[in-house]
């Protein structure tokens, strides 16, 4: 049976699962369903145990299609979404997604709206019960790891601390990236017993081993090293080969987010005004700028009323674009009009990224740098041909669709195997694909890039 690893991923609209074969790097298969979302009053909301059962459906289904000998299992999910447990490891309730936000703020948190410090704000206000019957929080990538392990209570019958990774804990308003650590009087001003902080793990390590229904349920056998994964965006730069300072990843889906890695972060890049953090190499820092494109685009052609395939939207614009060489009668029956305002939005949003991808190098104190992009729209050429005119660097876009699942399996070899070398990835280049490598391997300093 081939050795594998599985990486999962739960994203704001839709959960992944992915085996990857380390030894041929190759992706043997991947399968998705819907990220459980309820609505209500107080703006979407999050089950964690349903989330659970999802990660268990499209676990197995994989398992199913590809029976493999798990290696080792690591879980990506989206930032800022907190999940608070009581003495048993399991959920005290539904928690805010991550894209909900209070409409007033509190001035005694980070400006950064969707920081799980404003989360935590919430529930404490308007559910302090549920505070009073938790013993401490994760997020939800956490949670799914830790019910993989069967249960929280120790032998000696006390509760054993759920774990953090830094790419989440960076998200949360109440992590210090130089240090790495908490940043308790931050975390003070919650009002919070500081009990309920999970332990800080880096990315890559076993955290624990599966065992119990819920990881049979999964497709996986016990005593299977369980990593501690990472936010999505980062563990789908990791799956994308970024791992040198200066590397840009860019992935795109309900938000659009853009990370460079650095060495470390002196004073001037954390007064910089932009998102700073811990990367998932653990040795790497990184500076991050987010914006809502995919949401812009979705609205925007809410508003057009249009009604056909993604892929039909793709192909009228095109057919707006080249509108120059068609005259008369043609352009008047293939030109359809609607459309223009999504096409123009494309255009502006990729200037508006390619300003960011120069506000990002020189921060990093860098010239150039190699630019990864992922994420669904690199599959139409038009939205290609968009962002490489409006770029003043070269763009790498990635064929691979689910980059935070493979990297989350990327993390799962690492900690069991001590290297995870990038795998061949397949690009799109106008006519022809090419790979691109890169590496990492253990060395006193952490993880690095060969």
């Amino acid at each position: 049976m081939t050795r594998a690893y599985l990486g999962i991923d739960i994203g704001t609209t839709r959960t992944k699962a992915l085996l990857y074969d380390a030894a041929e790097s190759r992706v043997l298969a991947s399968s998705s369903l819907p990220t459980p979302v309820k609505h209500s009053s107080e703006g979407d909301l999050r089950d964690p145990d349903a989330v659970v059962e999802v990660t268990a459906a499209v676990s197995a289904r994989v398992l199913r299609e590809y029976p493999a000998d798990v290696a080792g299992v690591s879980v990506a999910s989206v930032g800022e979404e907190i999940v608070l447990v009581d003495a048993t490891g399991l959920s005290t309730g539904t928690t805010p997604a991550w894209y909900t936000v209070e409409s007033a703020l509190s001035p005694e948190g980070p400006t950064h709206a969707e920081a799980t410090w404003h989360k935590l704000s919430s529930i404490a206000r308007k559910h302090p019960d549920r505070i009073t019957a938790s013993r401490s929080f994760t997020d939800i990538a956490g949670y799914v790891s830790s019910r993989l392990t069967g249960d929280h209570v120790t032998d000696a019958g006390g509760f054993s601390p759920l774990s953090m990774d830094r790419s989440h804990a960076s998200r949360t308003g109440f992590y210090d990236p130089t240090t790495e650590q908490w940043d308790l009087q931050r975390f003070d001003r919650l009002g919070l017993p500081r009990e309920l902080l999970p332990t800080l793990v880096s990315s890559g390590t076993v955290i624990a081993r599966t065992s119990g229904e819920i990881s049979a349920n999964h497709g996986l056998h016990p005593d299977v090293p369980i990593v501690a994964g990472g936010h999505d965006h980062f563990c789908g730069a990791f799956g994308a080969g970024v791992r040198s300072t200066g590397d840009i990843y860019i992935s795109v889906g309900t938000s659009e987010s853009q990370i460079v890695l650095v060495d470390y972060l002196s004073d001037e890049l954390r007064e910089a005004g932009i998102d700073v953090g811990t990367y998932v190499d653990a040795r790497h820092a990184y500076l991050h700028i987010a914006s809502a494109s995919g949401r812009e685009f979705d609205a925007a052609v809410r508003d057009t009323e249009f009604t056909d395939s993604i892929d039909d939207l793709y192909r009228r614009m095109e057919v707006l674009m080249d509108s120059t060489h068609l005259s008369g009668e043609r352009r008047a029956n293939n030109i359809d009009l609607t459309v223009r305002p999504i096409l123009q939005l494309l255009h502006d949003q990729a200037d508006r990224a390619a300003d960011r991808i120069d506000r990002l190098l020189t921060l990093a104190g860098r010239s150039d740098g190699r630019v990864f992009v992922g994420g669904s729209p690199a599959s139409q050429p038009l939205w290609r041909q968009i962002r490489r005119a409006a770029s003043a660097v070269p763009l790498t876009f990635l064929r691979e669709p689910e980059l935070s699942a493979l990297g989350a399996a990327l993390l799962a070899q690492f900690a069991v195997e001590g290297i995870a070398p990038s795998p061949p990835a397949v690009t799109y280049s106008e006519g022809a694909a090419h790979g691109i490598s890169g590496g990492m391997s253990v060395s006193p300093a952490g993880v690095r890039a060969e």
